[in-house]
C-alpha cells in the first residue's frame, strides 16, 4: 500500500521515473526535471545534514542554497 502522503505529492509534482528509475518532476520548468527526493529518506537527510554543516550550522535558507549550489540545475 502506497503512503497517502507520497500520492498527493506525486499527483501535485507530476512525478514520473526516467530511464534510471529515478523519480523526476515533470513539467515545472521546460526542459529541467528535478529528482525528487522524499523527506524521510537517509540520503536525503545526510545530504541535507552535510549541506548545514559545511555552512557552518546556518539556516534554513542558507543550508537550502548550498543544497542547490551543488546539485541544483541551472536555470
Amino acid at each position: 500500500m502506497m503512503d497517502p502522503k507520497f500520492e498527493t505529492e506525486s499527483v501535485a509534482l507530476n512525478l514520473d521515473k526516467n530511464s534510471d528509475e529515478l523519480l523526476e518532476c515533470k513539467g515545472r520548468i521546460q526542459g529541467k526535471y528535478p529528482i525528487y527526493l522524499p523527506s524521510n529518506s537517509t540520503f536525503t537527510e545526510k545530504l541535507v545534514e552535510q549541506a548545514h554543516i559545511q555552512t557552518i550550522h546556518g539556516e534554513v535558507g542558507l543550508t537550502m542554497a548550498k543544497i542547490r549550489e551543488e546539485y541544483g540545475y541551472r536555470a
